[in-house]
């Protein structure tokens, strides 16, 4: 009875241990799924980015080059309208006004063509573009802001600095609509 119990005993070790073992490499083969599938995310997401980037700077191209350009030559057509007409009136102030909306869709344009994807950071790189547009956020929102930088002498690679560029954008998006702050100052550095 107790030879019966042993070896009984032992096939039971044995099965358990056999079907730990499955268990154990079904966990390693999903475990092995899983990192593979988060570096397919992380592919998909930084092609999502690039994507998106690539479009924000197609768009920023066009507002700033096609309707740029076609709205400057509105407001030159209206100058020299102005100029060698002799209007008075009605119609002279209904020039002046089409003027002053042109500007202001110039303005407007090139404004969110910097937003879309600021030129600056493709030729000058990420400090000059901070520095700009944290000139341009306390111009609009009236809040002081400083830019801090440390070690940021060579460029990062494109993908990073527009990266880096987004972030500031969202936080100091983040600071005008939450914060109540009179003054923000951001700091950047390159390790």
């Amino acid at each position: 009875m107790s030879g019966i119990a042993v070896v009984l005993g032992l096939g039971i070790a044995v099965a358990a241990t056999r079907y730990a073992g499955r268990l154990e490499s079904r966990i390693r083969q999903q475990h092995a799924e899983v990192v593979e599938n988060r570096r397919d995310l992380q592919r998909l997401s930084a092609k999502v980015v690039h994507a998106q980037e690539q479009e924000r700077r197609r768009i920023a191209r066009e507002l700033h080059d096609e309707i740029g350009q076609a709205l400057t030559a509105v407001k030159t057509e209206l100058t020299l309208t102005e100029r060698h007409g002799a209007l008075s009136g009605k119609p002279a102030q209904s020039l002046a006004e089409a003027q002053s909306i042109t500007e202001r869709t110039i303005e407007i344009v090139r404004n969110l063509s910097e937003l879309l994807h600021p030129a600056t950071l493709d030729d000058f790189g990420l400090p000059d573009t901070l520095a700009s547009y944290l000139r341009s956020f306390g111009q609009r929102t009236g809040i002081r802001t400083q830019l801090v930088q440390d070690q940021m002498a060579r460029r990062m690679p494109a993908e990073l600095e527009v990266s880096a560029y987004r972030i500031v954008q969202e936080a100091l998006t983040n600071i005008a609509k939450h914060a109540q702050a009179s003054t923000c100052r951001v700091f950047v550095q390159q390790l």
